[in-house]
């Protein structure tokens, strides 16, 4: 016998081969024994942490073969039952699958389950984990574009359950191989109740938004964009109609909206609005700002919220709710500091910290510089497959029923997170929420009817106690692109200010602004990020309308005002071309204190004409100056723009005028006294004899 030296043993050569050949002997059994395998009954339980079952590339590409649920009962699954699945499998390929197998697998260790976990596990690559093999099928041949269906019916204690086993969610998996391995697979979820102790509860409340499209800036385009969004088989439509017979989803509702709708003429919209009101009755009811302003971008421009406006049918409906589109701190400041400490923030922000032992209630108070805010946290998970769920065609891959059961397990884990402790939960839908009623009542009886949801309206939310758990501070302001800019967004509140400071000299400013101010406002809504280039026009008709009415009350230009007296009156004219009586106050500001001002005249200057208002001044000298007139309304504020005055102080004229004057007349006076004084001698004057010389006298 041959020996080979060995780390200075001598080793024989046959028990050296014989080593080699064990080593190769397990390295090929390792991978067959992992726990994520096709393996017998006795497989580990657990492929929650096990690496994905590879194997030889299979014969026929996954993506043109697929298995489609369309059974799975019980939904909770109790000892003493049966668990029956059924599945279709599709062959989209181009070659047929000549000897498929469908296996049915669980993965049963609820105790360690997560959300993590239910989300990795909702998956339908065929390569993924798909826990302990429960039974094996052959099936037939299925030819290129052809299908078979699959029905497995197992008992509880076949599954590996039992009263030892926790409550809670357990993975199935049905996974169909071809010779070459694997090629698709669907997974759902059971939950398992072994009736030894009552279930987990979880409370959870559903918000709604009422939200139109973007809004057009014409008056007629307005409303036959209103009566489009609320037109039978319309998206609003169809929210109403997955909605309005459950009472305890609180409805979030833009007032311009319903607004419009109930001013729109039209028959339809009547409708839409009367179903609005009905459906309002013991229901948690909250009115957005008009126009569901994009609170965010408010904030981050520095810009406060619009002022509330009366709504004519959401009167009675709280109005102490935000919605932003991001959760940041500047924006639940900017949504307090307007009057709505309520924010809601279906993003998941502020995020629970992690390991803070699962999902945390939905209520979290958050101080500000403005005051404390109540922000109310939506899980972002559970809102996305409630609004996946409602589509009338499911992603490929997926079935209603799997939505269903996916929502079911994420509930399920939130209550066996912590069993002792009920967590309230926030589900809200988007704003664009596109449901098929059908299909969203199967959802949102998914998500609220099971034994260990209770559904509560937001009402019950906002009292209880803000949560304990642990989450991360708001970050701070991150403006998103799709967000209006600031500059445009200050130049609107620009332009809403010198609207309100012209509307103050009229008698009834609300008739005024009120038209305007939806133009300026509409652009703003957060319906207009996805359509930036349809904001731009919104916002440059919003500004142009704004300076009509700027410029509907201003002083006239004028040419150059002699003054040549030492006091007087400096005519300024005023025109108004508002639709109402404007009342303005003239205020002149001379640049040379030659001419001085004395009280600002005040007139009433009716509507679509021009007026002259005499402005009463004092020269003290001479000179060309220029002098500035602005109109301001009676509270001081100044409307519309400066204009200046050319003004040619000649005060000195009149007395020089009158001294000249004087003078000549005394001069003709004095010459005409001289003449008549010389005429006078003249007459009384002896006539001349003439002399001759011959006479002797």
């Amino acid at each position: 016998m041959t020996a080979i030296p060995v780390g200075g043993a001598m080793v024989p050569r046959a028990a050296l081969a014989l080593v080699v050949a064990l080593l190769a002997c397990v390295a090929v059994l390792l991978p067959a024994l992992a726990p994520g395998a096709v393996a017998s009954p006795r497989a580990a339980a657990s492929p929650a942490s096990a690496a994905p079952t590879t194997g030889p590339p299979a014969a026929t590409a996954a993506t043109d073969v697929t298995v489609t649920l369309t059974k799975a009962t019980p939904d909770v699954l109790t000892s003493g039952h049966d668990l029956t699945v059924t599945a279709v499998v599709r062959n989209g390929s181009d070659a047929a699958l000549e000897t498929p197998t469908a296996l049915l697998g669980i993965d049963r260790n609820s105790a360690a389950h997560t959300r993590d976990w239910v989300a990795a596990w909702d998956s339908t690559d065929p390569d993924e984990p798909h826990g302990r093999e429960v039974t094996a099928k052959t099936l037939k041949a299925v030819p290129a574009g052809g299908k078979a269906s699959v029905t497995f019916k197992v008992s509880w204690a076949q599954l590996g359950l039992g009263r030892y086993t926790s409550w809670g969610a357990q993975g199935l998996a049905v996974v169909v191989s071809d010779a070459g391995g694997p090629v698709a697979a669907a997974r759902t979820f059971v939950v398992w109740d072994p009736e030894t102790v009552a279930p987990p509860t979880v409370d959870l409340s559903v918000a709604v938004p009422v939200v139109g499209p973007p809004s057009a800036p014409d008056d007629d385009e307005a409303r036959a964009s209103t009566v489009a969004a609320v037109a039978p088989g319309s998206r609003l439509d169809r929210v109403l109609a997955a909605t309005q017979d459950r009472p305890q989803l609180a409805w979030a509702a833009d007032p311009a909206l319903v607004d419009a709708a109930h001013d729109a003429d039209d028959a339809a919209a009547t409708s839409w609005v009367s179903r609005l009101q009905d459906g309002a009755g013991g229901r948690d009811l909250f009115a957005l700002p008009a126009f569901d302003p994009d609170v965010s971008a408010y904030a981050h421009a520095g810009v406060p919220l619009p002022a509330d406006r009366p709504s004519a049918v959401l009167g009675a409906w709280r109005t102490d709710l935000a919605w932003p589109v991001s959760t940041d701190a500047t924006s639940v400041t900017t949504s307090v500091r307007a009057g709505r400490p309520l924010v809601v923030s279906d993003d998941g922000t502020p995020a629970a910290v992690p390991g803070s032992g699962g999902t945390p209630s939905a209520r979290d108070a958050v101080g500000t510089t403005a005051g404390d805010a109540s922000v109310l946290v939506a899980d972002p998970v559970l809102g996305t497959l409630v609004g996946t769920a409602s589509e009338a065609a499911p992603d490929a891959g997926s079935t209603p029923l799997v939505q269903q059961r996916r929502l079911m397990a994420e509930t399920a884990t939130i209550a066996a997170e912590r069993p002792s402790d009920t967590r309230h939960v926030l589900v809200t839908l988007p704003r664009d929420w596109d449901p098929d009623p059908t299909a969203a009542d199967a959802a949102l009886d998914a998500l609220t009817t099971t034994p260990w949801v209770t559904l509560r309206p937001v009402e019950d939310l906002l009292a209880a106690d803000s949560s304990d758990d642990a989450r991360a501070p708001l970050p701070q302001a991150s403006p998103d692109p799709g967000e209006i800019s600031t500059a445009t967004l200050r130049s609107l509140a620009r332009k809403h200010e010198d609207v309100a400071g012209v509307a103050a000299v009229v008698d009834d400013p609300a008739a005024l602004t009120a038209p305007v101010d939806r133009l300026l406002v509409a652009p703003t809504s957060v319906a207009f990020r996805g359509a930036p280039a349809t904001r731009d026009t919104a916002v440059d008709t919003a500004l142009a309308a704004a300076q009509d009415v700027v410029d509907g009350v201003q002083i006239v230009p004028g040419s150059t005002i002699n003054l040549i007296t030492d006091s007087g009156g400096l005519p300024v004219r005023v025109r108004n071309d508002l639709p109402q009586d404007a009342t303005v106050t003239v205020v002149l500001t001379p640049d040379d204190p030659r001419l001085r001002v004395g009280s600002a005249p005040t007139a009433t200057v009716a509507a679509g004409t021009e007026q002259i208002v005499e402005v009463a001044v004092t020269a003290v000298g001479s000179g060309n100056i220029s002098a500035a007139a602005h109109l301001e309304a009676a509270d001081g504020a100044q409307v519309g723009a400066d204009q200046t005055f050319d003004v040619r102080l000649r005060a000195a004229w009149a007395t020089v005028g009158t001294a000249v004057i004087a003078a000549l007349l005394g001069l003709l006076l004095v010459a005409g006294v001289w003449r008549s004084v010389r005429r006078g001698r003249a007459s009384t004057r002896a006539a001349a004899v003439p002399h001759d010389p011959e006479d002797p006298r």
